[in-house]
């Protein structure tokens, strides 16, 4: 398909009164209301859609030997298989509440699309553990279908040193790339599903309501999310095309449209008129150069503001993030040079290789990456979108960071808050100010019930009564340390009330 291909908005079935007013509108989401569906048969889940199609190598992922050794993830250089459960596939786990789905009560609820984390590695595959399985059950407890996608992964990264080190390798932004691909193929599989529901061999337990449709991730997933939604255009993709440039191409002709025909289902849906909101969880997005000028005030609202669709976002990150910038920061693309070189091109994988990186001199950026700080107070507070943004000020990036020792327990792997000692307890601080001492996965059920409050606001219709929010954990106010909503340099201040 061609990058001037234009969507077509998905057929909705007829809407019934449950449609236009969801009966979870008149629950308390901030509590667990429902029992789930979510089961194991001995190694594989009972609840699991295959939504990729893998006919074509070019579809495949790109495997480094021991890019993680964390997994001891053992693969040779070049295309690997896509999923570790079945082959030359992409599958989607889903959660859903024990709930009337029958027709005559109108019962569709709404949906959660949920992309894991990993920062597109070897072996970061889709598993029942971690942040997957605890936000994506707490969510179902509240009264959403929820589907968390696998997407492909593989990357090697540039640790060579350098001037403007870490540098950007040719193999992140191809992952990227890929893991955009697969996010926007599993929605359209989703919407495909529901509106096929009881026809052919597409009999699901659960009813969707495409009307209220949310997007969340976190890390990597995060990033695919918001690509999927503040980069979705309508005709072609200009936009993914600036922030994927490639030298003498672009990257419809390299790895394909972004809305390339690698799934199940129809590829021409337009799922961005249901999509009603987005959690997203230390994530960013790439803008332009040219909307960062050296030395004039940064402008990158302007890269976002003609989007048709621009969704509310809720967004949670870390004050310490070395990953993501909570606010932004330049990018530099690993140069044609020296040890580099390897990292500025390759053409594992691809439709039409080569994929070489376009840089400038290795003194100025290449690209600029907005945080989650950054993306709400440059792009969507000024736009006047509905809003809720959370930082912790201790936290790295993502909730188990704060203590670099923490889940080294070889006896315990599982064990998040646990040194390598087996025995001393990390100091675990990114809980934006939940009353936990070492739970992690309180924390995930204080975002989640943030996340589905704010949510159910956007499905009532009452976004106006609500207060567009940021909560800056490490603020205190009754110290005189700040006056705005968004006075994150009390962080460094030494202010330290909650």
């Amino acid at each position: 398909m061609g990058g001037g291909v234009k969507a077509q908005p998905y057929n909705n079935p007829p809407t019934s009164p449950s449609d236009s007013t969801p009966a979870n509108c008149n629950w308390d989401l901030r509590s667990q209301i429902f029992n789930t569906v979510y089961a194991l048969d001995g190694t594989h889940m009972t609840s699991v859609i295959v939504y990729g199609n893998g006919t074509n190598t070019n579809y495949h992922d790109v495997a480094f030997q021991y890019e993680d050794k964390k997994d001891q993830c053992i693969n040779s250089d070049g295309c690997s298989g896509i999923s570790d459960d079945y082959a030359d596939t992409l599958k989607i786990f889903v959660y859903y509440p024990k709930h009337d789905y029958s027709t005559a009560t109108g019962s569709k609820l709404p949906v959660f699309i949920f992309a894991h984390a990993g920062g597109f590695s070897d072996c970061k595959r889709l598993t029942p553990v971690g942040e997957s399985q605890e936000l994506c059950t707490d969510m179902a407890h509240r009264g959403f279908v929820v589907f968390s996608i696998e997407y492909r992964t593989g990357r090697k990264i540039d640790e060579n040193p350098g001037t403007y080190a870490p540098y950007t390798s040719v193999f992140q932004l191809a992952a990227a790339y890929r893991a955009s691909q697969d996010v926007r193929g599993a929605i359209r599989y989703i919407v495909y599903r529901q509106n096929h529901e009881g026809t052919g061999d597409i009999n699901d337990p659960y009813r969707i309501d495409l009307n209220n449709i949310f997007l969340g991730g976190a890390s990597a997933g995060s990033v695919a999310m918001l690509s999927a939604s503040y980069f979705y255009e309508t005709s072609g993709q200009a936009m993914l095309n600036d922030v994927f440039p490639v030298q003498g191409d672009v990257i419809t002709h390299v790895m394909g449209d972004i809305n390339i025909d690698f799934y199940l289902g129809n590829d021409n849906i337009n799922y961005m008129p249901g999509v009603k909101g987005i959690l997203n969880c230390w994530g960013s997005l790439n803008v332009p150069l040219s909307y960062f000028p050296k030395g004039g005030i940064p402008h990158p609202i302007d890269f976002f503001k003609n989007l048709p669709y621009k969704p509310p976002v809720i967004s949670f990150c870390g004050r310490q993030d070395n990953v993501f910038n909570y606010n932004y920061q330049p990018v530099y693309y690993s140069p044609a040079m020296g040890a580099h070189s390897f990292f500025n091109s390759t053409s594992n994988c691809l439709i039409n290789p080569p994929y070489t990186l376009e840089g400038l001199d290795n003194s100025t950026p290449d690209m600029y990456n907005l945080g989650s700080g950054g993306f709400f107070n440059l792009v969507l507070q000024p736009l006047g979108i509905f809003l809720e943004f959370y930082m912790d000020c201790q936290m790295h990036h993502g909730l188990d960071d704060d203590d670099n020792t923490c889940g080294k327990c070889i006896s315990q792997p599982t064990n998040y808050f646990l040194r390598s000692d087996c025995v001393t307890p990390c100091a675990y601080t990114s809980n934006f100010g939940v009353p936990s001492a070492n739970s992690q996965l309180l924390t995930y059920i204080y975002i989640a019930s943030r996340a589905a409050t704010f949510f159910q606001a956007i499905m009532s219709l009452t976004t106006s009564n609500v207060t567009k929010t940021s909560f800056i954990e490490c603020e205190n106010y009754r110290n005189s340390c700040g006056t705005d909503s968004y006075n994150t340099t009390n962080c460094l201040s030494g202010c330290s009330g909650n």
